[in-house]
């Protein structure tokens, strides 16, 4: 895939290849182990890879979503389902799920939370949702057109803040706080076009929504 990882192509032990072969990485996270990287979605290579402090591989999950991620107390958490299948103007029809993967950030293997699960739904999206018609990549970027909007994306952010972990719901003008101990949603904070997150081991969330 044209990737720098040793070696180029995937191996067994998981430390071949880098990242997707299908999206570029859309977002990072770190702990005291390295770097974790992430991508859309991926049918070969790895969709969130793990890096140690010399940039080299240490493991890698594929073939499933991805989306924003967050470390908290040894784990790896990471959006899924944030894009839709069908990218077009027109709408998107059907319930979307939003979900939350727990991954022990050590082995990178799925873990599950008390009730058994990996994953947990956050959010489900029933109706059409309209996007808003986008110029290319190129162009909008360009022209400084280039902004949460065009992602066509439902969440654009996932953090960590004290012992909760928060999503942003962009078209959903809320922000949903999860007990990170059971991973179910606790609370909703309301905020008009929520996307990128930050937390501090304060428990203070720092949120981007609009131009601010």
């Amino acid at each position: 895939f044209g990737s720098p990882g040793t070696p180029a192509w995937e191996t067994a032990d998981g430390r071949g290849a880098w990242g997707s072969d299908h999206a570029p990485p859309m977002s990072v996270a770190h702990d005291d182990r390295g770097v974790y990287v992430a991508s859309s979605m991926a049918e070969g290579g790895s969709t969130v890879f793990a890096l140690n402090v010399r940039d080299h591989k240490r493991w890698g999950i594929g073939r499933c979503d991805g989306g924003m991620l967050a470390t908290l107390d040894g784990k790896l958490y990471m959006l899924m389902g944030i894009t839709p299948r069908n990218t077009s103007h027109q709408g998107v029809k059907g319930t979307r799920e939003i979900q939350l993967g727990r991954i022990d950030a050590a082995k990178g293997q799925f873990v599950a939370w008390p009730d058994g699960k990996t994953r947990h739904v956050i959010a489900s999206l029933g109706g059409q949702r309209d996007y808003a018609p986008r110029e290319p990549a190129g162009v909008s970027v360009f022209k400084h057109l280039y902004n949460p909007a065009w992602m066509h994306m439902e969440s654009l952010g996932l953090a960590a803040a004290g012992k909760n972990l928060y999503v942003s719901l962009f078209y959903e003008n809320k922000i949903v706080v999860i007990d990170s101990v059971s991973g179910n949603p606790i609370d909703t904070i309301a905020l008009p076009s929520p996307a990128g997150l930050a937390g501090d081991r304060q428990g203070h969330l720092y949120a981007i929504t609009n131009r601010q």
